[in-house]
């Protein structure tokens, strides 16, 4: 079979005229008419660049085989005015192609492209590009190199996939392995931020009962040489599930470079030098021995966290 060109007459199985002799056919039967042809003289339907390349009515898929730019057609560069045309574009090379529009008053994705062209720099990335050659529309099909994937629904690997050193994101991640597998393997030993935050600082419970969670509080701004007490907003909502409160009193910044535990002992003496006295639903209150190794100049600095306490309480 011969190629048509596109100032051939229309041949009679192809004549898709109305059946007034001599009438002009409507532009959707020009186009369709352009359309077959063109699909007849396939041998320029699929072209790979050597160059750059100005598109024209024959074209239907490209493919970018380097640093080439590639032009849209205007409607002076087709044979009607109510042409209409869908390109497949597909960059084979490593190297950035670029589409242009040809004329600053065509617009591609509602811009302007004639001078500084779009860059195609994804490898193997399919592109789908129609218009009328004053407006041009362009989207990223779907495929598996990248893109948009908007039809795929599901997607069953044969393999193992590797994606490289890219990043993968989605909203939720979920696992159908049994139990007995690890459900996520992971090479590097730092720690996540916000992985199962709930479950920071907490012991899981190993027998029947409630997990047990640990919160440090600091135990902020306390002149113990001027003040026996002071009071600890714990922040728990319910008190009683409280189990234990621990703490460690720190002197002075300019004092000795150590930390003493809350309630230690002096000798014998009955009464610790500092104690966690009561535990109420607001406050953790501590108190101070009068006379004590905390009842002086080196536990008196003002606007000073004085330690911290470790309290345990259940979820």
């Amino acid at each position: 079979m011969s190629s048509y060109n596109e100032t051939d007459p229309v041949p009679k199985d192809l004549d898709l005229t109305t059946p007034t002799e001599g009438a002009t056919p409507p532009a959707e039967v020009n186009n369709a008419i352009r359309e077959a042809k063109r699909v007849l003289k396939i041998g320029s339907a699929i072209i790979t660049t050597t160059g750059n390349l100005q598109l024209t009515e024959q074209h239907s898929t490209v493919l970018i085989n380097g640093a080439h730019t590639i032009t849209l057609p205007t409607i002076a560069d087709v044979s009607s005015s109510t042409f209409t045309k869908r390109y497949r574009i597909i960059n084979i090379s490593a190297s950035t192609g670029v589409l242009k529009t040809k004329a600053s008053g065509e617009t591609l994705n509602g811009s302007n492209y004639a001078s500084t062209g779009l860059n195609l720099a994804v490898q193997y990335a399919e592109y789908l590009v129609y218009g009328n050659g004053t407006v041009w529309y362009m989207e990223r099909a779907a495929d598996i190199n990248g893109g948009t994937v908007k039809a795929i629904t599901s997607l069953t690997a044969a393999n193992d996939l590797d994606i490289g050193a890219h990043e993968l994101k989605a909203e939720t991640f979920e696992s159908d392995v049994a139990t007995g597998t690890a459900p996520l393997v992971v090479a590097s030993t730092t720690e996540v931020t916000n992985l199962n935050a709930a479950q920071s600082g907490k012991v899981t419970d190993q027998g029947g009962g409630a997990n047990l969670l640990c919160m440090v509080i600091d135990i902020g701004d306390w002149d113990m040489n001027a003040s026996a007490s002071v009071n600890v907003a714990h922040g728990i909502s319910d008190y009683t599930k409280i189990r234990s409160v621990a703490g460690m009193i720190r002197p002075d910044s300019g004092g000795a470079a150590i930390s003493y535990p809350l309630t230690p002992a002096r000798g014998f003496t009955v009464d610790p030098d500092a104690n966690i006295q009561t535990t109420d639903g607001t406050n953790i209150v501590l108190a101070r021995l009068t006379g004590g190794i905390f009842d002086g100049a080196s536990f008196n600095e003002t606007s000073y966290n004085r330690g911290w306490l470790m309290v345990w309480y259940t979820e």
